[in-house]
């Protein structure tokens, strides 16, 4: 096992409030999707785009799985992470958080320790489960929440031994306060335009 960490980014949900693939909606001079890729490709070389719309998806550069459980949310995509990292943690990242930045993801990596399971920033509107750390041990935890059909992340986290990050940790890295900014409706995208 590689002690060192594997990137995944997690396209593979329908967008449905959204209307429309958000990953590949234009942002700047790129998309969605690749601004979090770039955000987070300098952390590692072991990268993987969790996407169940591999066609629309093969413009980008990463390996690219389907979900192995579809239809589970954000929890099937971390499922299909762990099962293919070969890493000792990952970084599991949505698509749509266009205000990522390197230096806050290396801040992330730097909280890694042997004693939690995940690594996981908390802000005024709770933790942040899409935008977390997660140990390879878990991936018992999530088959047995999947099995059960618990799907909610924040219900995962409520049976680990997590890091919760707290915001005065992290906000140097978010001066304008929008780290955690997802992009689900139309309305939330014009926002960024």
């Amino acid at each position: 096992m590689n002690k060192g960490l594997s990137v995944v980014v997690l396209a593979g949900g329908r967008s449905q409030r959204m209307g429309r693939d958000k990953a590949l909606l234009p942002l700047g001079a790129s998309s969605l999707l690749q601004r979090v890729m770039d955000a987070a490709a300098p952390l590692s070389d072991q990268r993987l785009l969790v996407t169940n719309s591999p066609a629309s998806h093969a413009a980008f550069a990463w390996p690219q799985k389907a979900d192995i459980y579809p239809d589970k949310g954000p929890l099937g995509g971390l499922y299909t992470a762990l099962t293919h990292s070969k890493t000792d943690h990952l970084l599991l990242l949505a698509c749509d958080l266009p205000y990522l930045n390197t230096p806050f993801l290396r801040f992330l990596y730097q909280q890694i320790d042997d004693e939690h399971q995940a690594f996981v920033p908390e802000s005024s509107e709770g933790l942040q489960p899409l935008c977390a750390i997660y140990s390879r041990r878990i991936l018992r935890n999530v088959s047995q929440a999947i099995d059960l059909n618990q799907l909610g992340m924040r219900r995962l986290l409520a049976t680990l031994n997590i890091c919760a990050i707290p915001a005065a940790q992290w906000q140097p890295y978010d001066p304008e306060d929008r780290l955690f900014t997802n992009l689900n409706t139309p309305e939330d995208y014009q926002q960024t335009q």
